[in-house]
């Protein structure tokens, strides 16, 4: 497992990663303000669009101003992580050369290889490739505005209650619109990439290490914890191989080197802890039809993982646990609810 000294450093250090992510994240705000006040002045200029030219040149304008707002941030994102990404591995170099280890040499273009890589964006396998998913951020965010712009001209919606879409309403406090949307595509993106890359980063100086040759899945445990980082959680595989995180949008897990020989760096595995929160937590991590069969079902921590997941920590539906295990199901009274 990773030393003491080591899961310290890393674990202190995933603190500084989340204020970068959240950074990160934050710097679409000044670009959705402008995109606001572009569809604001450019919708105002009407009571109703009535004639198809008018749309023509309401699109035209605003796809090329607002999509040139987006790249923007994508591009700055982008810089951001190639740098972040070199600072991980001089960081992971550092820790790990401090620790004992001897490092091998790492001239590797990580930003640019990581761009072709599929990250996984949900837990039943969903994934996208990264670069794919900067290069269409500004078109698919702008395309949000334009359809609705299409929409209200089809219904023959006042432009008013079409800027109110867009913007949202201030009873909401402007959370009710597009551009919120669009605000939170951008948090999950900068969170997720800033994960995915760290960990290649991390990934990248281990692979270099002689003599370590395994890699342990840590998750963050609270009750804000995914099913699958909690069924991985303490998982050790040999360099190379395993599920690296990010698993999911905004996951928040992470690779920590681990030798051969050692205990799991957590004391406890994800269900190991869960056993031990109230309720409310356990309902709020698993759902309260699962959560009652954590509690009664008459299974270890270890046989719940096994019993809720398939073996690569794909999350099964309820029917498919009921079917896997119905005396537990029984056992936890959840057939008297059904």
């Amino acid at each position: 497992m990773a030393s003491e000294f080591v899961l310290d450093a890393i674990t202190r250090h995933q603190m500084w990663l989340q204020q970068f992510a959240a950074g990160q994240s934050d710097d679409i705000k000044p670009y959705l303000k402008s995109v606001d006040k572009l569809v604001r002045e450019e919708l105002s200029k009407y009571d109703v669009i009535t004639y198809k030219k008018d749309l023509k040149e309401i699109n035209k304008r605003l796809k090329a101003e607002i999509s040139a707002l987006y790249l923007a941030y994508v591009t700055g994102l982008s810089e951001s992580l190639e740098e972040m990404i070199n600072d991980e591995v001089a960081f992971t170099e550092e820790t790990m050369e401090q620790d004992g280890w001897d490092i091998g040499a790492l001239d590797v273009a990580l930003f640019a290889l990581g761009l072709a890589s599929t990250v996984q964006t949900g837990a039943k396998g969903q994934s996208v490739v990264v670069g794919v998913w900067l290069n269409q951020f500004p078109q698919q965010q702008t395309d949000l505005i334009l359809n609705a712009i299409q929409t209200g001209y089809q219904n023959g919606t006042s432009t008013r209650d079409i800027i109110r879409t867009i913007r949202g309403t201030r009873q909401f406090n402007f959370r009710d619109g597009l551009l919120q949307q669009t605000n939170n595509s951008a948090d999950r993106m900068a969170r997720t990439l800033t994960n995915f890359y760290s960990n290649e980063a991390r990934m990248a100086v281990y692979e270099q290490i002689d003599g370590l040759e395994f890699w342990e899945f840590v998750a963050v445990l609270d009750n804000r914890t995914s099913k699958v980082c909690m069924f991985n959680d303490g998982k050790v595989w040999p360099l190379g191989q395993g599920r690296l995180p990010p698993l999911h949008m905004n996951c928040r897990s992470m690779a920590l080197p681990w030798s051969e020989g050692d205990q799991s760096t957590s004391e406890l595995t994800g269900y190991e802890w869960l056993k031990r929160q109230p309720e409310s937590v356990q309902n709020d991590v698993l759902g309260v039809t699962q959560a009652e069969l954590f509690r009664n079902g008459g299974l270890s921590a270890d046989e719940f993982r096994r019993l809720v997941s398939t073996s690569m920590g794909k999350p099964l539906t309820l029917e498919e646990i009921r079917r896997k295990n119905p005396q537990a199901w029984e056992r936890a009274g959840l057939d008297d609810e059904q």
